[in-house]
């Protein structure tokens, strides 16, 4: 039985069981259950008289089964290719043609991957390479070819499996092998590869070099056709490396090429529709104005018209139904922003068009057109949700597509991989409508096929629709008083959840972002995973027992990998196994978890005298002193964090922050109080440590981490007056150690700046030679690169010759949850937050170190992120750094330098800690009269020790 369906509950396994003959024969048709007369699934026109015979004959010409073969991959009916593949694979056995033979394999090999049989695959390229890989007289360049290709073959079922360095070392191979051969187009797509893996691997300043080298040879090309396709993979590889703006250039230059033939063109012009869509995606998540969400948008419409209009009357008519999709998904993903230059009677002329397309006898029958059908059927259900009362006939239609869909995949394509995501899907949509028997049989029946051709991707989707229909069941049961039902059906909803998040943790972040066929956001498919199960737990959990403590324990760790994805997700790769808090020992550090779920907030204190987690449950609706309003914990933040910023609000500020205390704090003040007078009588303190006070460390979720928790007050004392403070992402933490005395610092900054292109003028800083210089006479030991000479080029050979343990940059720059959005200013340059944190991992990989302090001086937060944070937490994942500081806003250059002057005066105190310096330093600035909104804003991220 395959590991993530034995995770299953056993009720769970026995119903599936029982549904295993329906997996062969086919699924149900079922009616959907909404308020007006049913509707039946897929009987009126399925199936078509008109489709292919499911398998191809076999041919006596070998070549024309070939030529058959490769032209029905292409199409993407792999399972009709199949028999046709195995069948030349003999005849050229039979003929004694080895060479031939192994060809035939590794496009078997090929086939079975597309198919999901991993096994398959493994044994065909294996076939393969086990006579490609021996000296051979006869045809050495064609072998060469066939072992080339072979080896990518070979590399690519090792990436999807996860073998990514074994997968890079074919790949290498095979790029040698085309070099020899002269053969471009392979030599291409082997760096492509290359600049993939290395990413997920973490070396991405050879990924970046890779795609140098990529882009290099692409402008070598003569032949437009090998231009276009080259850069097409260029652009796509930039895309999923989260590089939106190269992948922009990289397309708008083909898009310049001259004479592009018109199949060409138009599928230049559906790439460059799909590349604004994304994003006009990342700024809508990132909460920027409408002009940033709808000029994208407005522009990935025109783009897909340009499609439509090229293949209107050419044989691309699978480009012409996926250019018709993709403009309704886009019109109704933005109709908010799009309502003045996109009206809604676009969508009545658009969903006809596609009616139409989809009940001609002239599209193919391939995972192409079942993925189609898919999509469309997610557009029609947004747009019902957004329509509301008016949307029944939506939910028809959606369901009617889904069930084409399952009927072609299981019968036509017999495709498992696409028949498991097509019954998940149909499955979620009865969910949905609330019939939930027949929801539960094809969820199921998704999850046993995802299991049976091992689709982690897919599987884990339909594990979550599982928990979330036994948690529908289970308060359905509840109405009734059924409550040992409920309770039962409640614990099968967390084995379930379990299971999902078991197979999430298997599926390395660029398989889910690399799948084209399904759309996918992280913060749409990955994160409410995690939420939902945290929130599930906690309803179950009665904190005196020990299955309560258990399970706290469990909720905390998928908190923490939650961030962990989190931060993956934003990298594009893995950022490496870290210590967590609980392997953290400091006698005097108590950590605060803080999770904003959808009907509370949860609060869960840990403290370093007791293994007990101590839970509080808190109302999602926050009150504040004065007034009897309530107000969304969101709200609440939101406003918060605009009256911090701005001076002529500092009383309603601290009025709110006062608020905010009253519900995250108060309720573990006599926790905290107890705990530091049992620090104070007899717990024997750490040696690097001047004193018992306690260290708060804050794990926050989402908007919190915009709140700079030290201006939490009580209406007396602000939480910065009782405690040292530092943020955490859990993750972000090498191996704790004391930091050294002796500091050698890469000082570095500029006040005079040329014109960046993309950026206004951000002023001259005041006080910049003031704080690198006090720094230097502190540390003298340390090196400064000041105004011109502060670029890229002068940062990397200081650091690659240097032996630094600290970097402090004092320039313009703004970190965000947008990769391309965290930057900091070099002299007449951007350095990008990728750029910067491979700069910095360079010199410490030399010297096989790690950064003990990243200080990034006059930067902020970008405007309106709640994530923004993640932009600080990526430099420091990015750059090897343990212990990050920086702004949340922006504070006059004067009280900046003040602060950081104090904060390394402090460091260089024997036994003094991060957290501690960082404390005094903002306690000083108090005592000279900073207001809150000049003292606050500054953050220490990650090691406090």
């Amino acid at each position: 039985m395959p590991q993530f369906l034995r995770s299953l509950p056993a009720s769970c396994r026995r119903w599936v069981s029982r549904w295993l003959w329906l997996v062969v024969l086919g699924c149900f048709s079922f009616s959907l259950s909404i308020t007006v007369s049913t509707t039946s699934l897929a009987k009126a026109h399925w199936p078509p008289s008109n489709l292919p015979p499911l398998v191809a004959q076999s041919q006596a010409d070998v070549w024309t089964l070939v030529a058959s073969a490769r032209a029905l991959y292409k199409e993407g009916n792999y399972r009709a290719a199949l028999p046709l593949w195995q069948e030349a694979a003999t005849i050229f056995a039979h003929q004694g043609d080895r060479l031939n033979q192994a060809m035939a394999w590794s496009n078997l090999s090929l086939t079975y991957q597309a198919l999901g049989n991993w096994e398959g695959a493994a044994t065909a390229v294996s076939n393969a390479l086990a006579w490609l890989e021996t000296p051979t007289a006869s045809h050495p360049l064609e072998a060469s070819r066939v072992l080339a290709q072979s080896l990518d073959v070979r590399g690519k079922l090792a990436f999807v499996r996860g073998q990514t360095e074994a997968a890079l070392k074919d790949w290498q191979q095979s790029q040698q092998l085309y070099a020899q051969l002269g053969h471009d187009e392979g030599y291409v797509n082997s760096l492509l590869n290359q600049a993939q893996a290395y990413q997920v691997i973490g070396q991405y300043l050879q990924a970046e070099h890779t795609l140098a080298q990529v882009n290099t040879q692409i402008e070598q090309f003569g032949e437009i056709s090998l231009k276009i396709s080259a850069g097409r993979s260029l652009a796509n590889v930039q895309r999923l490396l989260g590089e939106l703006a190269n992948a922009q250039e990289t397309l708008f230059t083909l898009l310049k090429l001259p004479a592009i033939p018109d199949e060409d063109l138009a599928t230049l012009y559906n790439d460059w529709g799909n590349l604004q869509a994304a994003i006009a995606q990342r700024a809508q998540e990132l909460g920027k104005r409408n002009t940033k969400i709808s000029t994208p948008a407005y522009e990935a419409l025109s783009a897909y018209k340009q499609a439509i209009a090229l293949t209107e009357q050419s044989t691309l008519t699978v480009l012409h139904l996926q250019a018709h999709i993709n403009a309704l998904n886009v019109l109704i993903r933005f109709q908010t922003e799009l309502k003045e230059t996109a009206p809604l009677e676009g969508f009545s002329a658009l969903i006809t068009t596609l009616d139409r397309l989809l009940a001609s006898n002239s599209l193919p029958t391939n995972r192409d057109t079942v993925y189609g059908r898919i999509n469309y059927a997610e557009s029609l259900l947004q747009l019902a949700a957004s329509l509301g009362e008016n949307s029944q006939a939506f939910y028809h239609q959606a369901a009617e597509l889904l069930g084409q869909a399952v009927w072609l995949a299981e019968e036509h394509l017999q495709d498992p991989r696409t028949l498991a995501y097509a019954k998940g899907r149909l499955g979620s949509l009865y969910l949905q409508t609330h019939q939930l028997n027949e929801a539960r049989a094809l969820i199921e029946q998704a999850i046993l096929i995802a299991a049976r051709v091992n689709a982690p991707d897919i599987g884990y989707r339909w594990q979550r629709q599982l928990g979330k229909l036994l948690e529908v069941q289970a308060k359905e049961a509840e109405k009734v008083e059924k409550f040992s039902e409920a309770e039962a059906l409640r614990e099968d909803a967390i084995v379930a959840y379990r299971a999902a998040l078991d197979t999430l943790s298997t599926v390395r972040s660029d398989l889910l972002t690399v799948n084209s066929e399904v759309q996918f956001s992280f913060r749409d498919e990955v994160e409410p995973v995690y939420r939902e199960f945290i929130e599930l737990l906690l309803k179950t959990v009665d904190e005196h027992t020990d299955l309560g403590q258990t399970r706290l324990r469990e909720a905390l760790r998928s908190f923490d990998n939650l961030q962990l994805a989190e931060i993956n997700n934003f990298l594009g790769c893995d950022s490496g196994q870290k210590i967590q808090l609980e392997q953290v020992n400091d006698p005097n550090a108590a950590t605060i978890y803080a999770m904003i779920l959808d009907e509370s907030i949860a609060v869960i204190l840990n403290l370093p005298s007791s293994n007990v987690l101590e839970p509080h449950i808190i109302s999602r609706e926050l009150s504040f002193p004065g007034s009897e309003l309530t107000v969304d914990v969101m709200d609440a933040i939101s406003d918060l964090r605009t009256h911090l910023e701005a001076s002529s609000y500092t009383s309603t500020a601290l009025i709110k922050a006062e608020g905010l205390y009253n519900s995250l704090i108060q309720p573990l003040e006599n926790t905290l109080m107890g705990e530091e007078s049992k620090q104070s009588h007899g717990l024997k303190e750490p040696e690097n440590r001047q004193d018992s006070r306690l260290t708060l460390v804050f794990v926050l979720d989402g908007d919190l981490r915009n709140i700079p928790m030290a201006i939490l007050n009580d209406s007396q004392e602000f939480l910065i007056d009782k405690y040292d403070i530092v943020l955490t992402p859990r993750i972000d933490l090498f191996e704790p150690q004391p930091l050294k005395t002796d500091l050698q610092l890469l000082l570095g900054g500029t006040s005079e700046q040329p014109a960046v292109t993309d950026l206004p003028n951000l002023g001259a800083i005041q006080f910049l030679e003031s704080e690198l210089f006090g720094i230097q006479e502190k540390y003298q030991n340390s090196e400064i690169l000041l105004n011109e000479s502060f670029t890229q080029q002068n940062i990397r050979q200081e650091l690659d010759n240097g032996n630094f343990s600290a970097v402090h940059f004092k320039t313009h720059g703004e970190f965000s949850s947008d990769p391309e959005g965290t930057f900091i200013l070099g002299y007449g340059e951007r350095i990008s937050g990728r750029d910067l944190g491979n700069l910095i991992q360079s010199g410490s990989i030399r010297d096989i170190k790690t950064i003990d302090l990243l200080a990034l001086s006059a930067c902020k937060s970008a405007q309106g992120d709640n994530r923004a944070v993640l932009g600080l937490t990526g430099i420091a994942v990015r750059a090897g750094a343990r212990t990050v500081v920086s702004s949340l806003w922006t504070v006059k250059d004067s009280v900046n330098t003040q602060f950081m002057l104090h904060f390394y005066q402090e460091l260089k105190q024997q036994g003094t800690t991060r957290a501690e310096a960082f404390r005094t330093a903002q306690l000083k600035l108090i005592e000279t009269g900073a207001k809150p909104y000049e003292w606050a804003p500054f953050v220490l991220v990650g090691n406090w020790q």
